[in-house]
């Protein structure tokens, strides 16, 4: 109550403003966000074209709201979530997002709320083009991010582990309730080689004791890649053509980037002959 009765104190004296708490607000917003008190840089794969885009949007967005004063000053605030996005792709990687255990804080939501807005419309209205999930083999599934509803399925249905590979969505809590493992991704780019190993052998391990739920935002692109990379590296697969094959009659929508495909061969250089075969399942993946 006492620090109600302070924040009322400024509108109510003379010749202070509503605005002058909004803005006294969004400031300590912005300060709890860019500077964090621990942050973590983590490995990207730049995609300069995406950030161009993020970038353009960000300038003519902040044009508008200089042209625009006073009342354009509220465009500032998706124009400068657009220029934090983009310099995620240039570089900053998927650190922009502080996301930690499985959950973006507030302050993350204040400061790239618009682009965050952006991301569940397009997951939204990409969703509606496949299933939830889908069987890859009978302990590796593949899809994107859930609803809670969903996620208390998968885990009914006997998930035991996940791996998220979102910088940009908080996790349901019953999939954070499993053994649950962030490796974040930037949509529109490709897992990084040493990644995609890490990867691997998380789901390698965790599905030896039970069922893996693999998801990016929509399971099409970078769970794509990780589901490939898995079945290359459980010899599952003979080739990267043949394990994109096995993905796409798993999951038919599944999107392949040449990033994506690059990072896969890379990948598929490893000398695989020489480790422990993962579990099999006869060769033959769950369709």
């Amino acid at each position: 109550i006492w620090f109600v009765l302070i924040g009322l104190s400024a509108v109510l004296t003379y010749q202070h403003h509503v605005m002058d708490v909004v803005a006294g607000f969004a400031l300590g917003a912005y300060c709890l966000y860019f500077f964090p008190e621990s942050a973590t840089h983590l490995p990207a794969t730049k995609n300069r074209r995406v950030g161009s885009y993020y970038l353009i949007g960000a300038f003519v967005i902040g044009l508008v709201a200089i042209l625009f004063r006073p009342w354009g000053v509220f465009l500032l605030w998706p124009a400068i979530s657009l220029a934090n996005a983009a310099a995620a792709y240039f570089g900053a990687g998927p650190g922009i997002f502080r996301k930690r255990d499985g959950r973006l804080p507030w302050a993350t939501w204040w400061a790239l709320g618009p682009v965050l807005l952006g991301q569940q419309i397009s997951r939204l209205y990409y969703r509606r083009q496949s299933r939830p999930w889908n069987e890859l083999t009978p302990h590796v599934w593949i899809g994107g991010v859930l609803s809670r509803t969903e996620a208390a399925a998968v885990v009914r249905q006997g998930v035991t582990a996940v791996l998220d590979l979102t910088a940009e969505f908080s996790e349901p809590a019953p999939l954070r309730a499993v053994t649950y493992q962030n490796i974040p991704i930037l949509d529109l780019t490709a897992p990084m080689k040493e990644q995609l190993e890490e990867m691997v052998s998380f789901i390698g391990r965790e599905s030896e004791t039970g069922i893996v739920y693999v998801h990016c935002k929509i399971g099409y692109s970078r769970t794509a890649a990780v589901a490939a990379a898995y079945l290359l590296r459980s010899r599952l697969a003979a080739s990267v053509s043949e394990a994109l094959d096995l993905v796409r009659s798993a999951r038919s929508a599944v999107v392949i980037r040449p990033e994506v495909l690059a990072a896969l061969h890379e990948f598929a250089t490893n000398d695989f002959s020489s480790r422990p075969a993962m579990r099999s399942f006869n060769n033959e993946p769950c369709l």
